[in-house]
């Protein structure tokens, strides 16, 4: 991610699962294209929240986006 990318370009999504928790950023791209980054994977056993494991992703990545969308 680079250029003229603001924390307005970006999405957090995410896969959530009864194993792991997918998270990543997003943002589309001049051609239209979903651009993914900082994509991480964390064991669900180990937090007791979804909210636990969202603001320890954006911790380490130190984004703020706007948006999220999950599955």
């Amino acid at each position: 991610m680079g250029g003229k990318d603001t924390v307005q370009d970006l999405t957090l999504v995410g896969d959530v699962g009864g194993t792991n928790c997918r998270l990543a950023l997003a943002r589309r791209t001049v051609s239209g294209e979903i651009d993914l980054n900082y994509v991480e994977r964390f064991p669900v056993a180990e937090f007791n929240h979804f909210y636990d494991v969202v603001v320890t992703y954006l911790k380490t990545i130190g984004a703020k986006p706007t948006r999220g969308a999950f599955a």
